[in-house]
């Protein structure tokens, strides 16, 4: 393994020829991710440590919908099953926010247009 490794990187390109495709997120890879869940997809930034969930039209409402949320932290990003996300709050009567997902189907990294 290589410092430029992600981990739970994939073997070999893309077959498509699009985006990276990892098999498991941690705050130790960079980068800009898309999580795609059953329902919904998190684009989760892990330069500047923050969250964003765009929900599709079966998603469960989360309390805190399409809100650029502070990321505090990820267990569990692994394709085939649900990640436990905590966020800090912005309100002083609470620690901090959380959300679990439905299962992941993919994990790519975003491409800049």
């Amino acid at each position: 393994m290589t410092d430029s490794h992600i981990s739970g990187e994939l073997p070999g390109p893309n077959p498509a020829g699009g985006p990276m495709e990892v098999a498991e997120l941690t705050f130790a890879d960079t980068g800009v991710w898309l999580v795609h869940t059953a329902h919904s997809i998190h684009r989760i930034d892990l330069d500047s440590m923050t969250a964003q969930r765009m929900p599709g039209k079966d998603a469960n409402p989360y309390k805190f919908e399409v809100e650029v949320l502070r990321l505090r932290s990820i267990t569990n990003c692994i394709v085939g099953g649900p990640a436990y996300f905590t966020y800090e709050a912005d309100d002083d009567s609470v620690d901090f926010r959380w959300a679990v997902t439905t299962p992941i189907v993919r994990i790519v990294r975003e491409v800049a247009e």
